[in-house]
């Protein structure tokens, strides 16, 4: 009877051992040549997401026929991927946290192009498996989907337009661009730390007057966006699953201001959620806000 035991512990274990062993530490680099109209911080923000799909379409490959997406041979014979085509959901694998900082490089070609280098680390994983699609809209100044805007000005109202077509659980986060990131849902008020979303139904979030998941109107956070500078770009991260998750360990710092974490905790806290849940689908939004003045 005990080695029985043994047995069919060994074989239960087997499975999470395997799975764990699909996470994969790669490298890479991508030259990215931003329009002048593009500060520097966003060229390095687009560069450096263009070099995590390039690696994973390298390491991982396409699910896009070659119509779809432009592919040919560079000088280091790797696949040198169209990014006006390709997207996150269009390569067979996740990119689940980055190791290290990503190092740039800046110089200008012969023609007085301004070019950037970026050279990264990341943990990645291969999908292998069908994870459920879902629909956010990032919506200015309106509730309805005709509203859906990343670009802001100060002043301008947020709210967010999400439907999946299946039951599950959702958290979205607010990176600062410089070290906080805001924990928008669920609300401060919730005590369970978790937001139920239904199938096939549309939810509407940051507006009182409609107050999703909690019972009462003044429980829901609305946001305003503010920019201190000339321009801002915030990341908005919308996380969903079929499956329970435990959200980050965020902390209420400023009663105007929602829970927050420090940046390098929450990609932790992330990756460690993506790696325990195949579920778990993340799409980003870069949201830029320009100042009046």
């Amino acid at each position: 009877m005990k080695r029985l035991c043994l047995i069919l512990i060994a074989i239960s274990i087997c499975p999470i051992v395997c799975f764990a062993q699909k996470v994969k530490t790669v490298s890479g680099e991508y030259m990215y040549y931003p329009p002048e109209t593009q500060s520097l911080d966003e060229a390095k923000r687009t560069a450096l997401y263009r070099a995590q799909i390039q690696i994973l379409a390298d390491n991982y490959g396409t699910v896009i026929s070659m119509t779809a997406a432009t592919l040919g041979q560079n000088s280091s014979d790797a696949s040198s991927v169209d990014m006006l085509s390709l997207g996150e959901s269009s390569v067979k694998g996740e990119w689940l946290e980055t190791v290290g900082n990503p190092e740039y490089y800046t110089e200008i070609t012969p023609d007085g192009m301004l070019a950037i280098k970026v050279k990264v680390t990341g943990k990645t994983r291969e999908i292998t498996y069908s994870q459920t699609d879902f629909s956010a809209k990032v919506l200015r100044n309106g509730i309805e989907d005709k509203f859906e805007d990343t670009d802001f000005k100060a002043g301008d109202d947020m709210f967010l337009s999400f439907s999946a077509p299946a039951d599950g659980y959702l958290a979205v986060y607010l990176f600062d661009g410089t070290a906080d990131v805001y924990c928008l849902l669920p609300y401060s008020s919730s005590n369970n730390g978790i937001v139920k979303t239904k199938a096939g139904e549309r939810h509407l979030f940051f507006s009182k007057e409609h107050p999703f998941g909690v019972e009462h109107e003044w429980m829901v956070e609305e946001y305003t966006l503010t920019c201190s500078k000339e321009q801002e770009i915030n990341r908005m991260y919308v996380i969903w699953s079929t499956s329970p998750f435990t959200k980050a360990n965020d902390m209420k710092d400023d009663e105007l201001l929602p829970r927050e974490l420090d940046y390098v905790s929450f990609q932790k806290w992330l990756s460690s959620v993506r790696i325990a849940d195949k579920n778990l689908t993340v799409k980003t939004f870069d949201i830029h806000v320009m100042n009046n003045n």
